[in-house]
């Protein structure tokens, strides 16, 4: 196994690589998996952090504040960000056009939650389009998760209303986020 325990200087949760010694730490890379201010987004930033290690990589799930480290820190990036009324949280457009030049050059990925993302997995809404043309970055892979109704954003009569069209987050849809991530960047490894 490899004796890295952490990834740019963040302690992370060791599980026993799917590949014998040699060849994990050949491709095992370092990724960060960001997210925004949001409970929902945390836990499914867990989830894919969780699935990567599980596929043999160093990953770390860290919320964007004004220390986050650098993308170019990391072999890879996933974004995740709460959209509430097609707006994104401060913290991640910020780290995203300050980090663009080091996201286009290394395997990267996109996931929004919303209480009212309802189109399959692969698809993206189209006030996802306009975001990445705003902040000038179209990632690698992108894709919406729903979420359960926070109630503190809501008033009673909206949260009874959007009940009946709320989603329960798709886990497994989650996962093979997390796979095609680590398809991406394992094949990005064998081919360095």
């Amino acid at each position: 196994m490899c004796p890295r325990r952490s990834v740019a200087g963040h302690t992370v949760r060791r599980r026993e690589p799917r590949h014998d010694a040699c060849f994990a730490c050949s491709v095992m890379s370092d990724i960060l998996v960001l997210f925004g201010s949001d409970s929902a987004t945390s836990q499914i930033a867990d989830r894919i952090a969780d699935r990567l290690r599980e596929l043999g990589h160093r990953a770390v799930a860290l919320r964007a504040n004004s220390d986050t480290p650098p993308a170019a820190k990391f072999d890879a990036v996933v974004v995740g960000s709460p959209v509430r009324l097609g707006r994104h949280p401060r913290e991640i457009v910020e780290y995203i056009t300050t980090n663009r030049e080091a996201l286009m050059t290394k395997p990267n990925a996109y996931f929004s939650v919303s209480s009212t993302s309802y189109r399959p997995y692969a698809e993206t809404p189209s006030f996802e389009d306009r975001f990445f043309r705003t902040v000038h970055w179209k990632p690698h892979h992108a894709a919406s998760f729903a979420s359960s109704l926070r109630g503190r954003f809501y008033t009673w009569a909206l949260q009874r209303l959007l009940a009946r069209m709320d989603k329960a987050t798709d886990w497994d849809a989650v996962g093979r986020f997390a796979e095609r991530l680590d398809r991406v960047v394992t094949n990005t490894a064998t081919r360095a």
